[in-house]
This record gives structure tokens, sequence and C-alpha cells, in this order.
């Protein structure tokens, strides 16, 4: 695999330290392609063959490429909000809790069970496994600057991932069912629409 391969479309793999889905970490080559994805974006470009060790699951890439619709009017992304604007994370794109909010500290929860033979009022914590505290990369839950939706096009998109394609340098894209495709130079790929959310990096 190239050094331009890498640049290109590492970006678009699973890069979370914490990631189970190390099938997605590199891209991979595929019917004259390089693809990459995070399970979220997908890119691709034409490489020639490479080959990397992996075992592991990975998505029909073949079918996401072949679902680009032919009727897709494509404009340019435009300027994007920064991500270094946010002040909860300075532009880390993470900020720490190291107290449990859903036990507020206290490792115990309100036993939720209707049944008449539960006699216990609560119930260890999920979220932080009873100890009310969080430590190192469990403490650190993704910042909803990450998740905050970018109009594009009618539609709403993770500004993350809009960072993601700006970077390739004045990509094109066009908005079609809840998904935002995007080419720029030989790299052409998908993003799907999804939610603003929180969602702790242990997860």
């Amino acid at each position: 695999m190239s050094a331009t391969t890498t640049d290109l479309l590492t970006a678009f793999t699973d890069q979370r330290a914490n990631s189970t889905r190390w099938a997605l970490a590199t891209p991979w080559f595929v019917n004259g392609l390089a693809f990459a994805t995070d399970g979220r974006i997908a890119a691709w470009h034409p490489s020639e063959p490479f080959e990397i060790q992996c075992d592991g699951r990975r998505p029909n890439a073949e079918e996401i490429i072949r679902r680009m619709p032919a009727d897709l009017v494509f404009e340019p992304l435009g300027e994007l909000p920064p991500l270094s604007q946010c002040r909860d994370c300075k532009g880390l794109g993470y900020t720490i809790e190291e107290e449990c909010s859903e036990c507020n500290g206290t490792g115990r929860v309100e036993h939720e069970c209707d049944c008449p033979h539960c006699c216990e009022d609560e119930e260890e914590c999920e979220e932080c496994d009873g100890t009310g505290k969080f430590t190192g990369e469990d403490a650190k839950v993704k910042c909803n600057c990450l998740y905050e939706p970018i109009e594009v096009q009618g539609d709403t998109f993770a500004l993350e991932y809009l960072h993601k394609i700006a970077a390739l340098g004045s990509p094109v894209v066009a908005v079609k069912d809840e998904q935002l495709w995007f080419k720029c130079g030989e790299v052409t790929g998908t993003l799907m629409k999804i939610h603003p959310g929180r969602m702790r990096s242990k997860r």
C-alpha cells in the first residue's frame, strides 16, 4: 500500500484507541480501489493492489460503491465552522467526566424492576461498573460539538465528519435520501446522516 493511499484514506478508518472493529483500522484493496470506512463514513480511490493482514469482518465495499446514485448534483462543500470554537472541549473533541453522572458518583442506581419478589431499591450502576468514578480513557466523553448538526443541501450531518471531508481540499458534495456523497480529485465517498449524541468513549 502506497503512502499516498494511507495519507488520503486513514481519516476514514476506525482509528479509536479502544475500538473493537480492528478490521476497519486500515484501508483495504477491492476491485481496483483502495477502500476505507469507520462504519459511518467511507472513501475510496483507484489503487494498485495491496495486501494487509486482517481476519476481521468488513462491510461489502462493492455494494456501498454500487449504491451511489447516477443523478447526483454536486456542489462545493463550502466553509465549515471550526471544531476549535468549542468552549467545552477546547477543540480536543472530548471532555473529561471523572464522576459518573448516571449515579452521581455513588456507584448505585435505582432498581427499576417491577417484579414483586425483588426487595432491593438500588443496584450497581452499569455505566461505571459500580465505581462511581472514571479514570483514564474511560473518563473521556465525546463532546457534543463533534455531533453538531450542520446543514448541507437541506439535510444535516455531523460536523466532525464534514471536517474530515473538507480536509481533502475543496471537495464537492451531493445529498440524496439522507446520505451525503463527496468527490475530491480521485477520492469518492459517502457519509450517513447521524443524529447528535453524547457517547462515552469506552462504548
